[in-house]
């Protein structure tokens, strides 16, 4: 059974897809891409290599996650994340990762969690071979 991804797109973001593969195609040139989608060359240039690299997408830059903290639980027997947040000039404070629901928080709350101790384990192995 072959596995299907399922990609939420804006109509612009499956407009800029489009145009992305034609100048990856060399059907357009990237110049004239750039003009298309509303975006400077070098932008454009690259929207093409992270399209490349990630494929469709690549386009779709809203799940940037970045500047996560890893504190340890109030309760001491574990780990919680803290996400970025900024505030707002009017006292709101917003969430910097977007999009992040419940669902997406708790996938990244185990996978970095799952590294995070198996880092801390091989420091702890490596440190225990150089003591001997």
């Amino acid at each position: 059974m072959s596995r299907k991804d399922i990609i939420m797109m804006t109509a612009e973001e499956l407009r800029r897809v489009s145009v992305v593969n034609q100048a990856i195609e060399k059907l357009i040139k990237q110049k004239d891409a750039a003009k298309v989608i509303g975006l400077s060359y070098r932008q454009t240039k690259r929207l093409i290599a992270r399209v490349r690299k990630e494929g469709d997408t690549g386009v779709n830059e809203s799940l940037y996650v970045g500047d996560i903290a890893i504190h340890s639980s109030f309760s001491g027997d574990g780990y919680r994340l803290v996400f970025p947040d900024k505030m707002l000039k009017n006292g709101k404070r917003i969430q910097c990762v977007h999009p992040i629901n419940r669902e997406a928080t708790e996938i990244f709350t185990r996978a970095i969690i799952r590294k995070l101790k198996e880092l801390m384990e091989d420091v702890r192995n490596k440190s225990e071979k150089e003591k001997a």
